[in-house]
């Protein structure tokens, strides 16, 4: 698995972190402050934050590593300016990437 294949796979990690909450506020024997539910609360936050960097790392770094630039995009024309699009290349690569085991 690839990077960004990893990135993407942990933002699905949020939704264990929303069942574990579930299960504090309503099935835990325990029963938490309002405090505590707050900070996973926060701290959740701050981890899909997070997550999502990483994805946006990753996301920028594999269409560096694959050139694959979109023409209408002003940030993409400031980094591709000289360099030409090779649709058939990004295809090739791409499928390379998504099925090596």
């Amino acid at each position: 698995m690839n990077k960004l294949e990893q990135a993407i796979g942990d933002m699905y990690n949020i939704q264990d972190d929303i069942d574990t909450l579930i299960y504090a506020i309503g099935d835990s024997p325990r029963k938490y402050t309002e405090d505590e539910l707050l900070n996973m609360l926060i701290g959740m936050k701050q981890f899909h934050q997070t997550w999502y960097d990483k994805l946006w790392v990753e996301y920028e770094n594999f269409r560096r590593e694959y050139d694959a630039f979109d023409e209408d995009d002003m940030f993409d024309q400031n980094y591709s300016r000289n360099k030409e699009f090779n649709e058939q290349e990004f295809d090739k690569n791409l499928e390379k990437e998504l099925y090596k085991k």
